[in-house]
């Protein structure tokens, strides 16, 4: 008991959401019902973050005995923190718990402002919170749920490098990439050696800035820290690819194979070369081939887009190409590149519409963020199911990402005279109606870019 009242409560408060967990039962322990009332409610937030996320079965228990002898309603903390409990749970492969997992959030979103400054600044339960708004992002792609999470921890702990990380993997999935190359540079600045925000801050500079000896500054930094990593050289290779620097390149890819010979995106950079500058089409087939007869990757989107591409644009096997376009994107939806490539080419030479209708719904139900290509359904839409009200649809969530998304905006003032009084929509604008859709390069997660100058990953 002497112990408790001699103990500063803020030193309390922070003993107990540290790492010590013998601490913590020891403390725990000397807290009795004949404890001070104000000592124990000044260690309310405390004790009800330990009973709902702390690992330690004990710990949690001795919480819950200590808050119910407070009588605080522990079904309330409970409910608040089940997103908590339910994200470990709950797996996408288990059943759909999309929904599951976001009313969870809804209800921790009620209570968070209560809690958050502990949550965020004890380095048990920051963890847990990063990890939750990783898997929102990445299992059950709720996004902005993900980003609350982030946004969160950074304004009570601005040096917190793992967050300004994250947050830029949701700016980049966004398309918003000057704030994604923001918060990775601050990334690396609250930790010079955290290796993705190095090779993040590469990969953008690469594939959206053309800054290409940036990329390849912050690319070496990444090699200081982990000279074994394959996946640096092949952006290694990437940035000298885009310049057309083909013996730089092959020399970084050769590295990469050395240490990982079945690489898939070194494999996949091998084959590009292979057939796009050296024109040794078998070569690059064989290259492709050795990726995919890998166990790791026999379903590779990356490896299958190629061929696919391969068989379209140099080997003219239109066949060939539907059907490893057709495979790439059952593997990974998430290519726009490809899924451009293969409404072209279902489009000129098979004119099957209702497939190409197909390609763009598969590929806009998993990626929702991109104003590029719900423009570009809306555009298909019209000219060729003359679909003008599904069309003024896909209009409108372009609109809503991107306001200047041009394409979008010159379907806008093209549809407005077949659309009944209701569905109209304001056409006043005195925008340049430019036929130049410059939405070639698309970012790929994972570190590297999708675009016609360099052969990279369409993630």
């Amino acid at each position: 008991m002497s112990l408790i009242l001699d103990t500063p409560i803020d030193e309390l408060k922070k003993s107990l959401v540290d790492k010590d967990e013998a601490k913590i039962l020891s403390i725990l322990e000397a807290l009795e019902p004949t404890t001070k009332q104000a000592i124990l409610h000044a260690l309310q937030i405390e004790l009800s973050l330990l009973s709902v996320l702390h690992s330690d079965e004990n710990i949690q228990n001795k919480s819950r005995e200590i808050l119910g002898e407070m009588s605080v309603d522990f079904q309330t903390v409970e409910q608040g923190f089940a997103i908590f409990k339910s994200i470990v749970e709950y797996y996408p492969w288990m059943g759909d718990y999309k929904d599951l997992q976001r009313q969870n959030f809804e209800q921790f979103r009620t209570i968070k402002d209560h809690y958050e400054a502990c949550l965020v600044q004890s380095p048990v339960f920051v963890e847990l919170y990063l990890d939750l708004g990783r898997k929102l992002y990445m299992l059950f792609d709720l996004i902005d749920e993900a980003q609350l999470c982030f946004e969160s921890i950074i304004s009570y702990d601005q040096k917190n490098d793992e967050a300004y990380y994250a947050l830029g993997r949701i700016f980049e999935r966004k398309h918003q990439y000057d704030r994604a190359l923001a918060h990775y540079e601050r990334c690396i600045v609250e930790n010079p050696e955290n290796m993705y925000g190095l090779l993040q801050i590469g990969a953008i500079k690469v594939s959206v800035f053309q800054k290409y000896n940036e990329a390849i500054y912050h690319y070496n930094k990444a090699v200081e820290i982990d000279p074994y990593a394959a996946e640096v050289y092949v952006r290694i290779a990437e940035a000298y690819y885009a310049q057309e620097d083909i013996p730089r390149t092959k020399q970084f890819i050769e590295i990469a194979l050395g240490i990982n010979e079945f690489h898939e995106e070194a494999l996949n950079l091998l084959g590009t070369v292979q057939w796009k500058s050296e024109k040794n089409f078998e070569k690059a087939i064989e290259t492709y081939e050795k990726g995919l007869d890998h166990l790791m990757h026999g379903d590779s989107g990356l490896l299958l887009g190629s061929l696919g591409e391969l068989y379209a644009v140099y080997l003219s096997d239109q066949e060939k190409a539907k059907l490893y376009y057709e495979k790439a994107l059952k593997a990974k939806p998430q290519q726009p590149k490809r899924v451009r490539q293969l409404v072209a080419l279902l489009n000129e030479f098979y004119q099957d519409y209702g497939a190409i209708e197909e390609c763009f719904e598969n590929y806009l139900r998993v990626e929702k963020n991109d104003a590029s290509m719900y423009a570009e359904y809306a555009e298909f839409l019209v000219t060729y199911m003359h679909n003008y009200e599904f069309a003024n649809e896909q209009v409108e969530l372009a609109l809503a990402l991107d306001a200047e998304q041009d394409l979008a905006l010159r379907i806008k003032h093209q549809i407005a005279d077949y659309l009944t009084p209701e569905e109209e929509i304001d056409t006043d604008t005195d925008e340049d109606w430019d036929d130049d859709d410059d939405d070639d390069d698309d970012f790929v997660g994972g570190g590297a870019a999708d675009s016609d100058t360099g052969p990279v990953s369409d993630s």
